[in-house]
């Protein structure tokens, strides 16, 4: 991308311009969308994986003290609860994490798209911060979102 705008001459039109940056935005979108995928699956994967462990030492604990005689029952529906309560608290930790790492890339491809606007502006020697530029940031950034939104349906994850 950085070297298809470097390539443009100072005179490109706006309506060139205005297209590479859509198309820029628009892929980087869908990068960003491929990065929240692996994010999420990293999630999911833990999140079996403690449930996972909280079952086998559930089902080990639960062996032991139903052979205790007359709180053996009692003992399990606690060590149930016990785990259950476990396994709440190691996943909510689990999804405050993804759900961080999510929101710091959206951001983050955000943050990219506005700058490489403004990057093109300042090098024609434009003004990056006037009503022309927020234009095309605004637009680059509802390309980068459409970009998101397509390729996380791709990915079966819906919309962001």
């Amino acid at each position: 991308m950085a070297h298809g705008l470097a390539t443009f001459q100072p005179d490109v039109s706006p309506k060139v311009m205005n297209g590479f940056m859509k198309n820029a935005a628009h892929a980087m979108g869908a990068y960003d969308a491929v990065q929240a995928d692996v994010i999420l699956d990293h999630k999911e994967s833990e999140a079996a994986a403690k449930a996972w462990q909280v079952k086998a030492a559930q089902h080990v604990v639960s062996a032991g003290a139903t052979k205790i005689p007359g709180v053996g029952d009692i003992a399990v529906r606690l060590v149930d609860a016990g785990a259950k309560a476990w396994l709440d608290n190691a996943t909510t930790d689990i999804q405050l994490d993804a759900n961080g790492k999510l929101e710091a890339n959206a951001r983050a491809g955000s943050e990219s798209v506005n700058k490489m606007v403004a990057t093109w502006y300042t090098e024609r020697g434009l003004d990056p911060d006037g009503g022309d530029a927020d234009d095309d940031q605004h637009e680059a950034n509802n390309t980068y979102e459409s970009g998101l939104t397509e390729a996380g349906r791709s990915l079966g994850r819906g919309d962001n």
